[in-house]
């Protein structure tokens, strides 16, 4: 009769490794849950912020893109001397001869925004003074007629004494203004 009861002991022994065993790998697989769910979370987490970062990253080029079209109504410092050459030549393409006086910064700036003060005199007949005058007023820029006085220095010869406000942006290296296309010359001449 002690065999079977040898064999009962085993088998209880049996038992007993098995029932550790089970209960040590129970503890090993819910502690690599553990660090899985918490991995999940942090992908989770990470996923999370990419999407805001795209969406961050989308707003900020649909920003650029509508920061760009507000700032070609600008002219930077960079750009004074080709803007000022595009007042001659729009002039000298509709008929009038456009003389730039003065130009100055304005000392206090208005609303956070700098402006450019600028003086001319354009002169020529009355439709090209007018011409002239309506396209330098009327350019894609924030610009405002400040003051004007309209004189005729001859018959058929007008002079019109012009002052502007434009309002001048960051600089830039590249410029947002391209001078008017120079005029044909004059085959008569």
């Amino acid at each position: 009769m002690k065999k079977p009861l040898i064999h009962l002991m085993f088998a209880g022994i049996a038992l007993v490794i098995v029932v550790a065993a089970y209960g040590v790998w129970f503890v090993m697989v819910d502690t690599e849950n553990a660090k899985a769910r918490s991995i999940a979370g942090e992908i989770e987490t990470k996923s999370q912020d990419a999407s805001r970062i795209a969406e961050a990253k989308a707003a900020l080029a649909a920003l650029s893109d509508d920061e760009s079209s507000v700032s070609s109504h600008f002219i930077s410092a960079n750009d004074v001397v080709p803007f000022l050459g595009s007042l001659t030549a729009t002039g000298a393409a509709l008929g009038s001869k456009v003389d730039v006086v003065s130009v100055g910064a304005d000392s206090a700036p208005t609303a956070g925004q700098s402006h450019l003060n600028l003086s001319v005199t354009i002169s020529g007949t009355f439709d090209s003074v007018e011409r002239t005058l309506g396209a330098l007023e009327y350019a894609p820029y924030d610009i405002k007629l400040k003051n004007l006085s309209l004189d005729t220095a001859s018959p058929g010869n007008w002079s019109v004494a012009a002052s502007f406000s434009v309002g001048t942006g960051p600089a830039s290296s590249t410029p947002h203004v391209a001078p008017a296309p120079a005029p044909a010359a004059d085959p008569t001449q």
